[in-house]
This record gives C-alpha cells, structure tokens and sequence, in this order.
C-alpha cells in the first residue's frame, strides 16, 4: 500500500527539478561559451534562427495544408475502419 503523496510534496519537487536543471544548463553554456571563446554562443544563435525558420515555414505552409486535407484524412480513416470491420468479420 503507497502512502498518498501531498500536492505540495510534488510541487516543491518539481520547482527545485526545473530550478536544478535552469542552474546546472546556465552554468554548463557559460562554461562552454568561455571553453570555445565566444564560438559556443553563434551555434546556440544559428541553431536558434534554423528553428524560426522552421517554425515561419510551418505556420505559412504546414497548418494550411493540414486544413486542406483534412477531407481526404477522414476518408482515408474511414476507409481503413471499413475495411478493419470486414476484415474482423472473416476471421
């Protein structure tokens, strides 16, 4: 039989996890961006701006043409959920 945990017990664990995990990254980057003299910082930066990009294209890109297939997903799910049914029937 587990004890019941308290909802404080588990946020307090959870702060100090996120407030553990922010202290220990900061440090390692500042370590790192004084390791490479400053070259660290421009790979965080260019990794950062591949990831805007990504991030542009999909919203000018991706989500319209997710709502413009959304008719023929749901034909496709529904083909393959008949298909499934018959299939279950000859078994």
């Amino acid at each position: 039989m587990e004890p019941e945990l308290d909802p404080t017990h588990k946020r307090r664990e959870t702060v100090l996890t996120v407030s553990l995990i922010v202290i220990v990254g900061g440090l390692l980057l500042f370590f790192l961006n004084m390791i490479s003299m400053g070259i660290f910082m421009y790979v965080g930066i260019a990794v950062l701006l591949v990831g805007m990009v990504g991030y542009l294209h999909y919203v000018m890109w991706g989500q319209s043409l997710t709502e413009n297939t959304a008719g023929e997903r749901e034909e496709a799910e529904m083909r393959a959920r008949i298909e499934g049914e018959e299939w279950e029937r000859h078994d």
